[in-house]
């Protein structure tokens, strides 16, 4: 995670292979379990840069606040084709922490 600005912390994911868009399906946010927020992934505040994913939330999390983040089966295609499988908010989670929010100001 980075901070993008004062409001917002960037979510970042980085793929094995590169990856573009497919689909105006959403990601989902989860803050400690719970939905909080719904981007399309043809939103400007969703980028996928080769293998690289940033989401900026335009929102700020809780301090330890457990933030999942859901993206949707067949929404992302490789350069041959095959569809990503998507990720459930149980194989990406991260924890924000004070430190993190002070260290990237």
């Amino acid at each position: 995670l980075s901070k993008d600005n004062e409001s917002s912390t960037l979510l970042t994911i980085r793929f094995d292979k590169a990856l573009s868009i497919d689909s105006v399906k959403s990601v989902k946010l989860f803050e400690n379990g719970v939905l909080i927020k719904q981007i399309p992934l043809n939103d400007a505040a969703v980028t996928l840069t080769g293998s690289i994913m940033s989401i900026d939330p335009r929102i700020e999390f809780k301090s330890g606040a457990r933030v999942g983040v859901y993206i949707p089966s067949n929404s992302l295609v490789d350069a041959s084709g095959a569809y990503f499988q998507g990720v459930d908010t149980a194989q990406w989670k991260k924890r924000i922490s004070y430190f993190e929010r002070w260290m990237d100001r």
